[in-house]
C-alpha cells in the first residue's frame, strides 16, 4: 500500500495536486487512501489513486464520479468560494511588476479558526481562494504527502 511521505509546507505556496488535497483535508477532514475506507469510502469523499496519485470523488459503492480538482474546477471550487471567501478579486499590481511575485495575480480573504482574515494570492481566483480556504481552516503551514509536490 501507498506509505506517504507528509512533509510541512505553507498553504499560501501550495499548488496542484499538493493544495487539491489539502483542500480535502480542510473542508472533510481527511483524503482516504486505500485500505483506508476500504473498498467502498463514504459517498461524497475524495481518495487518492496510488496508481498516479490524483484524487477522485468517491461514490459510495466503489467507484469515483470524477476527479477532485477545486483549484481548476468551478463545480467543486465555486462553492468553497461561496462558503468562505469574503473577497476574491484582481490584485493591486505589485511596483516591481507581477513577475517579482511569481505572476500571482489574484487575491482572495477567508475568515481563520481565530477569527482574523487571511489573504492568498494566486495565478487564478480558484488558486488563491483554494489557498485561502486552506488557510483558514488549517493554517499557516499543512501536511501533505511529498510525493504530490512535483
Amino acid at each position: 500500500p501507498f506509505q506517504a511521505n507528509m512533509v510541512e509546507v505553507r498553504a499560501a505556496d501550495l499548488s496542484g495536486a499538493a493544495l487539491n488535497w489539502a483542500v480535502a483535508v480542510a473542508k472533510q477532514g481527511k483524503v482516504f487512501v486505500y485500505p483506508d475506507g476500504g473498498f467502498y469510502p463514504p459517498e461524497g469523499s475524495v481518495s487518492l489513486n496510488e496508481d498516479d496519485l490524483s484524487l477522485w470523488v468517491n461514490n459510495g459503492r466503489g467507484d469515483h464520479i470524477d476527479e477532485w480538482s477545486p483549484t481548476t474546477d468551478w463545480s467543486q471550487g465555486g462553492p468553497l468560494v461561496d462558503e468562505h471567501i469574503l473577497s476574491l478579486r484582481l490584485a493591486v499590481e505589485p511596483k516591481a511588476g507581477w513577475d517579482a511575485v511569481g505572476g500571482k495575480k489574484y487575491s482572495a480573504t477567508a475568515i481563520g479558526q481565530d477569527g482574523f482574515e487571511r489573504m492568498c494570492f494566486g495565478e487564478t481566483r480558484l488558486i488563491a481562494a483554494c489557498r485561502a480556504v486552506v488557510e483558514a481552516l488549517l493554517g499557516t503551514f499543512v501536511s501533505v504527502p511529498a510525493e504530490l509536490l512535483a
